[in-house]
Formats: C-alpha cells, sequence, structure tokens
C-alpha cells in the first residue's frame, strides 16, 4: 500500500532522505521526499495507538501493525505491565487514604488537637515537645470521635439523598476499615497523653467516654450533646493538669468551648430532622417540640428560650474571663468581643426566625454564627498569651482547613 512503511526500500529510503544524502539521481531524491511526507502524515497516525499498546501489553508488531508477541521482548512487557500495576495500586491506596481522611473530618481536626494545648499554655507557658505530643494526642481524639460516629450514624444517613457523598454510605471505607482506624488513634492518643502526664490521660479517657456515650445516644436520649461538648473541656483541662494544673483562665476556656458545642450541636440537629424522624430517633430539638413540615422548619419557645439561655451563660463566661485580662489588655479586648459576638447574636437569631430548610443553606447560615463565636477563645488567648498565639490558634487551623478542603472535597464544603 502506498505510504506505509511496509518494505525495506522504503523504509532506506526513508532513512536517506531524513539523513539529507543526495546520491546523484534527482527521481530517487524526488522518491525518498514523498515517502517522507506521507510516512510522516498516515502511518504516524495510524500506528501511534498501536506504539502505545505494543509497549504496555506486547501484543503488536512495530513493522506491519499485525499481532506478533515474537516483536516484543517479553521482559520489557512484564516491567511495563507491573509499572502500570503498581500504578493504579498507589492511585487506589491513595483514594482510600483520602476517603479515610474525609471520613476523620481532617479539615477541623486542628480545633480538637489544640484544645489541651490551650490548657497547657495557659497555665504552664510554651514548651515545644510537650505541646506537640498535646496536639498530636488531640488529634487521635478528634479521629476516634468522628470516625466512631459516623460508624454509629451511618444507617440514618443513608436515609438523607445529600449524604450520598459519604464514605461510609457510598463505600468507599468499609465498617472494618472504619472500626481499626478508630481503635488504632484512641490507642496511639493514649499512648501520646500518658506520655507527658498520667493525670492527664486519665482526664482524656473521661473525654473520649463521654465522646462515646454521645456517640451511642445522641439519636435517642435529648440533651446527649452535654456528653460530646464536655470532651472539649475536657481536653482542655487536660492540658492544664499536664502543665501541672490548670488556672482560671484555662477553666474559663474549657467552659467556653464546652458551652459553644452545646449550642452548636443543638442547633445542627435542625439540619437531620427529615432522616431523625423518618428513623424514630430523639434529641433536644425534637423533645422541644421542633418538627419539619414540609418545606418549613417549625421552632417552638420551649427551644428558643433553651439554646438562647445557653447563648447568653457563653457569652457572660467570656465577659467574666476578659475581666481576668491584663490592665492594659482589658479595653481592646472587650472591644474586640462587642464587635464579634454582637455579629454572632445578630446570625443566631435570623437563624431562629427563618431556618433555612435545606441542608446547602443552613450549614451557609450555621457557620455565619459558628465562626465569630470561636472569635471569643481566640480574644483570651491573645489576650494571655500575646499575639504570637495568632500563628497555633488562628493561622494553623484556618491554613490547614484551606488546604484539606482543596485537596480532599476540591475546595467544596463536605456533606455533614
Amino acid at each position: 500500500m502506498s505510504g506505509e512503511i511496509d518494505s525495506p526500500g522504503a523504509a532506506g529510503a526513508l532513512f536517506w532522505a531524513k539523513a539529507g544524502v543526495d546520491d546523484g539521481t534527482m527521481n530517487r531524491s524526488k522518491r525518498a521526499d514523498r515517502l517522507t511526507n506521507e510516512a510522516r502524515r498516515r502511518p504516524l497516525r495510524r500506528f501511534a495507538p498501536a506504539r502505545a499498546l505494543a509497549s504496555v501489553e506486547g501484543m503488536v508488531d512495530m513493522t506491519d501493525g499485525k499481532p506478533a508477541r515474537s516483536s516484543i521482548d517479553p521482559v520489557s512487557s512484564d516491567f511495563a505491565s507491573s509499572t502500570l500495576a503498581r500504578r493504579h495500586d498507589m492511585i487506589r491506596k491513595m483514594e482510600e487514604i483520602g476517603a479515610i481522611l474525609r471520613l476523620s473530618r481532617i479539615q477541623t481536626a486542628p480545633l480538637t488537637g489544640l484544645a489541651p494545648v490551650m490548657g497547657a499554655s495557659l497555665s504552664g507557658g510554651f514548651s515545644p515537645t510537650r505541646d506537640l505530643l498535646l496536639f498530636c494526642a488531640g488529634i487521635c481524639c478528634h479521629i476516634f470521635g468522628f470516625v466512631h460516629n459516623e460508624l454509629r450514624d451511618r444507617h440514618v444517613d443513608r436515609l438523607a439523598s445529600d449524604l450520598a457523598g459519604k464514605p461510609l454510605v457510598e463505600g468507599s471505607v468499609s465498617p472494618r476499615a472504619a472500626a481499626i482506624v478508630a481503635i488504632g488513634a484512641l490507642v496511639v492518643g493514649f499512648v501520646l497523653m500518658a506520655t507527658v502526664s498520667g493525670k492527664a490521660s486519665l482526664i482524656v479517657a473521661g473525654a473520649v467516654t463521654a465522646a462515646y456515650l454521645y456517640n451511642r445516644t445522641s439519636k435517642s436520649v435529648p440533651f446527649a450533646d452535654w456528653a460530646v461538648a464536655l470532651t472539649m473541656g475536657l481536653l482542655v483541662w487536660a492540658g492544664g493538669a499536664a502543665a501541672g494544673g490548670a488556672n482560671r483562665m484555662a477553666w474559663i476556656v474549657g467552659g467556653l468551648l464546652t458551652l459553644q458545642l452545646v449550642v452548636q450541636n443543638t442547633l445542627a440537629h435542625l439540619k437531620d430532622l427529615e432522616q431523625d424522624q423518618a428513623a424514630g430517633g430523639s434529641n433536644a430539638a425534637l423533645w422541644l417540640g421542633v418538627c419539619r413540615h414540609g418545606a418549613c422548619i417549625l421552632i417552638p419557645s420551649p427551644f428558643q428560650t433553651y439554646v438562647t439561655v445557653l447563648r447568653f451563660l457563653h457569652l457572660g463566661l467570656a465577659i467574666w474571663g476578659v475581666g481576668m485580662l491584663p490592665q492594659g489588655i482589658r479595653v481592646p479586648a472587650a472591644l474586640a468581643l462587642v464587635i464579634t459576638q454582637g455579629g454572632a447574636i445578630r446570625s443566631f437569631r435570623r437563624l431562629l426566625s427563618t431556618p433555612p430548610a435545606s441542608r446547602s443553606e443552613f450549614l451557609e447560615a450555621f457557620s455565619r454564627h459558628e465562626l465569630p463565636t470561636l472569635f471569643a477563645v481566640t480574644i483570651l488567648l491573645i489576650g494571655a498569651l500575646g499575639w504570637w498565639a495568632l500563628l497555633p490558634y488562628v493561622v494553623l487551623p484556618l491554613g490547614w482547613a484551606w488546604i484539606s478542603l482543596r485537596l480532599l472535597h476540591r475546595g467544596e464544603m463536605p456533606a455533614l
């Protein structure tokens, strides 16, 4: 066939044409040019896929495109196949690791990991080795708590169509693998905490027990939110114990985190009303009369009173903490508290008066309340420790969350 490199003569002509050699014969030169042009136009396009396939499977002859195993070195073919298989295995393992990280909600892990560091730095100053061990122990407690929670809730989560992307729901992580991760994180966390302080490890045991009880009863026992909220306070106080004993500011910060988590989890029940009602569950929101009718969420007075009292207890404790700061810091700290908590309370009232029906809209409104609320703790930390506290307690968790969301969730907020 004209234009295909299927004979030694044509291949030789192509070689001499590429080399630029003139044998003195015009017809031969023209023939070489014609073969060169046709070879560039047709055979390369025709046989490029064949070459790629042959390099992997060793099934195509490079001269005529016909199946011929003998034209490929079996050793090279086996090496290419094994390399490709290893790459597939590596990609699959990376996907499994990513699914486990999504399961453990790793994007918010520093907030839990920093809880014992807060207590230690407020009570005994900064210590790199001690604080690093406390941070890693807190991360392990975070992983255990959230993975165990996902294990317990996976049957209820299957009832919500917008939670189909959760690792346990979609099947990217098996329940057995999740249980192994949870137990492994628990063991490592205890070992790290015991390395720092035996007394602190006992307090962490109480925090883990509270988290376990919450995961077991959150869908059936009202006000179980107090159990999981207490875990953050206990982690802060464990850090204080590791530094020789929690001081008053550490107790206040632990109390603020506890109250914030109670309010946060109580409000979070509003986004789960549909599946909780379908599963016959019970929590503070359902027990206090909150219900969904079509696209509307009806919030009665008992629920509003309960969360409002908790919200102002949190504000009062934050004001008490500002009063304990050094004299020169109290006024700017008080102004910062008024600005941040004023915005948080406005978002809080709007969330209760017109709760969004869809999960995505609710999470957006929920974030507008939670983020400024967390600044109450940040203000106390900066006032008590200095401006350097911005680096570990603000920059680190924000940077960690941004990187985690970009890598694991393509920059989008995950389904909660």
